[in-house]
């Protein structure tokens, strides 16, 4: 059983020898009351970040998470050229619970990700990104959630996406109330082309990720974590807030969009991803969110399958070149 999270230890400072790594100062206890729980024991939280160069997003991204304060905060700096090592150091400085480890040269994000989130220690896990951020009742009604379906595996929420001046919704029409998916019923909203699950808005058994193996990062690269999530929700179940509680800023040189627009690199990476797939997601056609690029990869396909993945690969495509004021429409109606 974890403990109480008032008697939790204290996160280790980081001390490498490896030449990737430069120690950080020592963390100390953290305190962690977060609202809206309820009675009885407070579930532990640790909260993850992988950054490059992102110091304009840092200070958004870090006041959005401190009013939670949660047990611990593993950050790691993969080489950061900016001011981000500089920003980092005054937050930890300033928040004990908060542990940051850097790289002295660049080693990817996935891998730098997959080094933060092995660290975790606590019940829960958030695998956060610089350029997302999260509404003021997120963690509470999201551990809320989790605390009443012991078997779910994560939950999430609705996502707002933002880009070139518009914004449509991720993760919508799955449920019409806040509760607990059942594989079985995560399986049928995959069949019906509804079943995505936003990642910058998911809150983790960290038991459940351990099961799995952590993210298949350096294999699937910026569809590792959607790997994982759908993974997790078709074996175990997840919980869903139809609320938008969660925005993501999708920019160009992001890791997803740069890495789809390399149509050779990204077709190698839509083969690893449905060799990867367990024959319940294969049965289910989960995978038909990645598109058309995913339904030419694939060695079988159905007519169902290809219709789904069309479908949604034509409103992403829409989304490029329709002005944003037809885009927003288009997110109303049709959602993701």
């Amino acid at each position: 059983m974890k403990p109480e999270p008032s008697n939790c230890k204290p996160a280790l400072a980081v001390s490498r020898s490896s030449d990737l790594l430069v120690p950080c100062s020592a963390t100390l206890k953290s305190s962690y009351p977060p609202p809206c729980l309820g009675r009885g024991r407070l579930p532990s939280v640790s909260l993850t970040l992988a950054t490059y160069n992102h110091a304009r997003y840092l200070t958004r991204w870090w006041n959005a998470w401190r009013k939670y304060m949660p047990n611990e905060v593993i950050i790691v700096d993969d080489g950061s050229t900016d001011t981000t090592p500089h920003i980092l150091a005054d937050i930890s400085a300033e928040y004990p619970a908060v542990t940051v480890v850097r790289h002295q040269r660049n080693i990817g994000a996935h891998q730098s990700a997959l080094e933060a989130l092995k660290m975790a220690t606590s019940e829960y896990v958030i695998a956060a990104a610089t350029d997302d951020f999260v509404r003021e009742t997120f963690l509470p009604k999201s551990l809320a959630l989790l605390q009443q379906h012991p078997h779910a595996a994560l939950c999430c929420t609705v996502s707002e996406f933002r880009a070139h001046d518009c914004s449509w919704r991720m993760g919508v029409g799955m449920s019409e109330s806040a509760g607990y998916i059942t594989p079985v019923e995560a399986a049928r909203l995959a069949r019906r082309g509804k079943l995505f699950i936003p990642t910058n808005s998911v809150v983790a058994r960290r038991d459940a990720f351990r099961e799995l193996g952590f993210f298949k990062g350096e294999e699937l690269q910026y569809a590792a974590d959607w790997f994982a999530f759908t993974k997790l929700a078709l074996e175990r179940g997840f919980c869903y807030l139809p609320e938008t509680l969660a925005v993501a800023e999708v920019n160009d040189t992001g890791l997803y969009s740069a890495g789809r627009k390399n149509r050779a690199a990204d077709r190698e990476i839509m083969i690893k991803v449905y060799r990867s797939l367990t024959p319940a997601m294969k049965e289910c056609e989960s995978h038909y969110v990645w598109g058309w690029p995913m339904v030419c990869a694939a060695d079988t396909r159905s007519l169902h399958f290809a219709v789904n993945a069309g479908w949604y690969e034509s409103k992403r495509l829409l989304k490029n070149c329709l002005p944003s004021c037809l885009v927003g429409c288009m997110a109303k109606w049709f959602g993701h």
